[in-house]
């Protein structure tokens, strides 16, 4: 079996360590922010609406695209020599949230501005959504500097680098997925 699991988080641990218990063969595959978060998830209005307001301070990550978790998946089903390994599949370099909207900028054409605000104010946010007021707090959390590394995953699955941020951008960009 494969465990898509999340890097960093407490929750996902006690998952994996059930997986790695259960007798069958495993692989984990362990991510944290995807690049696809930009483009068909909870990200996507801010894109459209040209602006990322979170509370993220200055934390870097190192998004990862689903195009490579999916790939490292398939391999570890379909090809010997996968089980009992942990993946840590990040994208090749760290970015902010700052960076991300430059490389979306340029994808784009248009301005994506990042801004860094209060939990408080992005509560506010997601109240006036209608989503979960508590989702804030995850920022805090997982953005404390515990995923700023890069792991060699995807080189150690697939024998190749990872996808990087930018070229995501510049696909998504012209699948018209942000043009509003």
């Amino acid at each position: 079996m494969v465990l898509l699991s999340g890097r960093g988080e407490e929750a996902a641990e006690a998952g994996e360590k059930a997986v790695m218990e259960s007798g069958a063969a495993w692989t984990v595959v362990r991510c944290a922010w995807f690049n696809q978060n930009f483009s068909e998830s909870f990200f996507l209005e801010p894109v459209l609406a040209g602006e990322l307001a979170l509370p993220v301070g200055g934390a870097v990550e190192p998004f990862v695209d689903v195009e490579d978790i999916a790939d490292v998946a398939v391999a570890a089903l379909t090809e010997a020599g996968h089980a009992g390994e942990v993946y840590e599949l990040t994208g090749p370099r760290l970015l902010s949230f700052a960076d991300v909207a430059v490389e979306l900028s340029g994808a784009t054409g248009r301005e994506v501005r990042f801004e860094a605000v209060s939990e408080e104010v992005y509560r506010g946010v997601l109240e006036a959504a209608g989503l979960p007021a508590d989702f804030a707090e995850l920022f805090s959390v997982i953005l404390d500097g515990r995923n700023a590394s890069l792991g060699d995953g995807v080189r150690r699955a697939l024998g190749r680098e990872p996808r990087d941020f930018a070229d995501y951008a510049r696909e998504a960009a012209a699948s018209g997925v942000w043009n509003a």
